[in-house]
């Protein structure tokens, strides 16, 4: 913020300065508008560290299995590169994305290891109608390498208010 300030307060200099040649309010103005991108380029630093420390954190619970976390962690290695570089402006803000849609992956490929370690015999037909019919629409979503955060966000939140739901069969007499 300071480099913004210095830059505005030059460019105002500039300006008022009545006997400035147009090479000195040109400088000025490149110099305003670096400032400004740099303080928007730190915004995106920001975002991209806090993803990263969000991803530190998934990464660290046990109860995701190491295999669906493969992915996320080679992000965040690339993502701290980004982060050490202070050219990486546009890189930055696109791995930012991919860390938020890798966790929410991550997520959701938990929530069908879950699904899958369920016993069907344990839960009335109705019930694991739904489970199923949920577990299979989150697999093909994580099947598509494409999927966006929201898609990976909505098959979880599903497939856990299925599971949720599940009514237990009732025990023979």
């Amino acid at each position: 913020l300071a480099a913004l300030d210095e830059a505005l307060e030059a460019a105002r200099a500039v300006s008022a300065d009545e006997t400035a040649e147009e090479a000195e309010v040109k400088a000025a103005q490149e110099a305003l508008m670096q400032a400004i991108i740099d303080l928007k380029f730190m915004a995106q630093k920001d975002s991209l560290k806090a993803a990263y420390k969000l991803a530190e954190e998934l990464t660290a619970d046990e109860k995701y299995e190491e295999a669906t976390l493969a992915e996320l962690k080679g992000l965040m290695e690339e993502a701290a590169e980004l982060l050490e570089d202070p050219e990486a402006e546009q890189a930055v803000d696109a791995m930012g994305e991919k860390l938020t849609i890798a966790m929410a992956k991550v997520r959701l490929a938990q929530a069908v290891s879950e699904a899958k370690a369920l016993k069907a015999e344990a839960y009335t037909e109705a019930s694991w109608s739904a489970v199923e019919s949920a577990l299979k629409a989150a697999e093909e979503v994580l099947e598509n390498g494409d999927a966006e955060k929201a898609e990976y966000e909505e098959q979880a939140v599903l497939l856990r208010a299925a599971m949720n739901a599940l009514v237990e069969a009732d025990a023979p007499k």
